[in-house]
């Protein structure tokens, strides 16, 4: 092992140690000229993993590493963290440490801090997506409608690190992503991720074709139920109506360049549905 190896088994993981290889391949078969997002980074294990396998490329600064993270360590995080020998204190800000723990791999990496109901995306090709922090119905709303529309189909990877979380809880409620990857299972393609996985949460796609109308009508009417669930009954009425419009819209506009423009208007309302959630738990 080389020494940044070393660092990288290092860094205290939530349990996705045993993805290294898969992450490092997969990064390393990313296409020149497209981004790699990690989206739920904590203290950047996946994400030294993710650097290893972009360094393996011929032309390492062809491809640019996104991650996304609140990077404020909640108690439960400071405990998990000192058992593996690292002091935090409570809400601590962790992307300074992050940056340091990352910086020797020398590779294009762009942090986004804050809250990923907030987060964007400038619309750039993603070719990888790793997503460890849908753990709420709608934050994989918000997470699907801003960086759905960015997969390249018939490439890009979907690494989900909680798909089969509710085997674990026994929670019917938690199931919601693999009820998506159901209803929109002509879209994607499973892909095996090896036997050192084994007992991990996790699953992988590759993205085979654009998402259609059953996938965007779905995304639309779970961010709705999330505003009735959480009893923000003025913005459902008014959230209700952009949504009726938007289902609409994309049950009359087949083709692929239309399929596009009703993707990039779902996803704007889904986020808009979100957004003002967010705003009404504040």
């Amino acid at each position: 092992m080389s020494e940044l190896d070393d660092v990288a088994a290092a860094i205290p993981s939530m349990g996705g140690r045993k993805l290294g290889p898969v992450l490092r391949r997969v990064a390393r078969a990313a296409p020149a000229g497209t981004s790699i997002v990690e989206v739920g980074c904590w203290l950047g294990a996946g994400t030294a993993q993710l650097a290893l396998g972009v360094r393996d490329r011929e032309h390492a600064g062809e491809v640019t590493l996104h991650c996304f993270d609140l990077w404020r360590a909640r108690p439960d995080e400071t405990r998990k963290a000192a058992r593996a020998g690292l002091r935090f204190t409570a809400f601590e800000d962790t992307l300074p440490r992050v940056r340091r723990t990352l910086e020797p791999f020398d590779v294009p990496i762009r942090f986004h801090q804050g809250d990923v109901l907030r987060a964007r995306w400038d619309g750039g090709p993603i070719s990888v997506y790793v997503d460890d922090v849908s753990k709420r119905l709608p934050v994989f709303c918000h997470s699907l409608a801003t960086f759905g529309p960015s997969w390249i189909p018939g490439e890009t990877r979907i690494l989900l690190m909680d798909f089969h979380a509710w085997r674990k809880t026994g929670v019917a409620g938690h199931e919601f992503q693999r009820r998506f990857f159901e209803i929109a299972r002509h879209c994607f393609e499973p892909v095996a991720l090896g036997d050192s996985t084994a007992g991990t949460s996790a699953v992988m796609f590759r993205y085979r074709t654009s998402l259609g109308t059953e996938a965007w009508t779905w995304l639309l009417e779970r961010s709705v139920e999330a505003l009735v669930a959480a009893e923000a009954e003025p913005a459902f009425v008014r959230m209700r109506r952009e949504v009726d419009s938007a289902l609409r819209l994309i049950r009359k506009i087949p083709g692929s360049s239309s399929r596009r423009e009703a993707a990039a208007l779902c996803a704007h309302t889904a986020r808009r549905i979100l957004e003002k959630l967010y705003s009404e738990k504040r």
